[in-house]
C-alpha cells in the first residue's frame, strides 16, 4: 500500500535525517517506528505522508508517486496525527475534527449530516464527545491527543499515520486509543505509529522497524526486534528485558518481551 524506497532526507546544515530507507507497508498492518531520540522517526512519518519531499529516493502509494497526488487526494487517502499542534487555534473542539471532512465534500460547500455524524461517532470513538463544545485552547495535553485522533478517525482514510499517540496520556487512556487505532486496521487499512514506549508497542505491533541515525537497523516482529542482540546496541545497556506471564492480563500481551529502563543501582526486578 506505502512504499519508500532509498529514501533520504536532509534538513538545512546540512543534517541527513534519513539515509537510505526502504520500507513497505502492506493492508492490515499495525506497524511500530521505534528508536532513540534523532533517529529520524518523526521525519520519516512526514515523508511518507508527503509533507516533507525526500531529497533522494521516492515514496509511492497504490503504486503512485506520492509526489503525484494532490493536497486533496492525499488527505483522503492518508491522515496524520502530529505530536502537538505547533498553533493552538482558537476553535471549539467539534469544528476541529470536522476539518478531517473536507477532503470529502465539494469546495466551498459546508459539511453534511453524514459529516457531522462521522465526526460525532469519532469523538466518541477517542472519549471526547464531552469536549465538542469547548475550546481546543482550555484542554490539557491528553485531551488534545484525543481530538487530534478523533480528526484523522473523521478523515475516514486508508493509510493511518500517527507520531507518539500516547505520550500525554494517562495508562487508561492510552490502552484506549491503542486499541481503537487496532481495531481499524483491518483489509483495507493500515497504521504505522512512532512509538518510545516498547512494551505498548510489544502489546499492538504486527511489525516493529528500529532506526537509529536515520537507518532501518531492524524490521521484524516483536519477538525479533525486542530482544537484548538487537536493542542494546541502539539504546545502551540500561534495559531489563522480560517476557509477560503465559497467563493473566490482557491477552494481547501474554507472553510477550517487555523491555523496561533499569539503573543499574537498582535491584533486578522480580517476575
Amino acid at each position: 500500500m506505502l512504499e519508500a524506497r532509498q529514501v533520504a532526507f536532509e534538513y538545512p546544515g546540512p543534517l541527513r535525517a534519513l539515509d537510505g530507507i526502504d520500507v513497505r507497508l502492506a493492508r492490515g498492518e499495525l506497524a511500530v517506528v521505534i528508536g532513540p531520540n534523532g533517529s529520524g522517526k518523526s521525519t520519516l512519518l512526514k515523508v511518507l505522508a508527503g509533507l516533507l519531499a525526500p531529497c533522494a529516493g521516492d515514496v509511492s502509494l497504490d503504486g503512485r508517486s506520492i509526489a503525484a497526488y494532490s493536497a486533496r487526494e492525499r488527505a483522503r487517502a492518508i491522515a496524520v496525527v502530529p505530536q502537538y499542534l505547533p498553533a493552538l487555534p482558537e476553535v471549539r473542539v467539534e469544528d476541529f475534527v470536522a476539518t478531517g471532512r473536507y477532503a470529502h465534500v465539494t469546495r466551498f460547500a459546508a459539511i453534511g449530516a453524514t459529516d457531522k455524524s462521522v465526526v460525532q461517532r469519532a469523538l466518541e470513538q477517542c472519549d471526547a464527545a464531552d469536549l465538542a463544545a469547548r475550546s481546543l485552547a482550555e484542554l490539557s495535553g491528553g485531551q488534545r491527543q484525543r481530538v487530534l485522533i478523533a480528526r484523522a478517525i473523521a478523515q475516514e482514510t486508508r493509510v493511518l499515520l500517527v507520531d507518539e499517540p500516547t505520550s500525554a496520556l494517562d495508562p487508561e487512556h492510552q490502552i484506549r486509543v491503542l486499541d481503537l487505532v487496532a481495531s481499524l486496521v483491518g483489509a483495507e487499512r493500515t497504521a504505522l505509529l512512532v512509538m518510545h514506549d516498547l512494551n505498548l508497542a510489544s502489546q499492538y505491533a504486527t511489525r516493529i522497524l528500529l532506526l537509529d541515525r536515520g537507518r532501518v537497523v531492524a524490521d521484524g516482529d516483536v519477538e525479533q526486534v525486542l530482544v537484548r542482540d538487537v536493542l542494546e546496541p541502539v539504546y545502551g545497556r540500561h534495559l531489563y528485558y522480560g517476557r509477560a506471564p503465559a497467563s493473566g492480563g490482557r491477552a494481547s500481551a501474554s507472553g510477550r518481551p517487555f523491555v523496561l529502563p533499569w539503573s543499574e543501582r537498582g535491584a533486578q526486578p522480580e517476575h
